[in-house]
């Protein structure tokens, strides 16, 4: 089953009453039209389910630089100096999400649970935060490899631009 997405508003109306207010109504809906309605003459009505959750706040440059440039390349030094093979930084960053970017998901017609890892594009803010904190704690407690203080990070790159 495809999803169609959208976003909405939820504000207070002069009344009092609280209201929702679908933005790019006409979009949506016509998507969902071109998606589940095969027969237009024939169509009466169909049901949906709506799962609504807070615009997320996407990562900054800063924390992606921060993740690249210190915590990836320290994490590939740390997990060759402790005797993995062939440990590249593509390697070890793939291991961290797979351990700290993961969602575990029920499909609702099957009623099994996949598992998957979360690219860093579609991570929020707070997911980022929390995926570099557990990487650093895994760092410095499994491989005994100390990350830079972000701050001191960033006065240390203050000419790059990582804004």
């Amino acid at each position: 089953m495809k999803n169609v997405e959208g976003q909405c508003r939820l504000y207070k109306s002069p009344d009092g009453d609280y209201r929702l207010n679908l933005l790019n109504a006409k979009t949506v809906i016509g998507k969902l039209v071109e998606i589940y309605v095969r027969n237009y003459d024939e169509f009466k009505e169909k049901f949906f389910d709506i799962v609504i959750r807070p615009v997320a706040v996407y990562k900054s440059n800063k924390q992606l630089g921060y993740w690249k440039a210190e915590v990836v390349a320290k994490a590939a030094w740390g997990f060759t100096t402790a005797g993995w093979q062939g440990m590249t930084e593509e390697k070890a960053e793939k291991m961290l999400k797979e351990m700290y970017l993961t969602e575990t998901v029920l499909n609702t017609d099957t009623g099994e649970y996949k598992t998957f890892t979360k690219s860093l594009a579609d991570a929020t803010k707070e997911e980022m935060i929390d995926l570099i904190d557990k990487s650093v704690i895994f760092l410095s407690q499994e491989l005994g490899v100390e990350c830079e203080d972000p701050e001191d990070f960033k006065k240390r790159n203050l000419k790059t631009n990582f804004e």
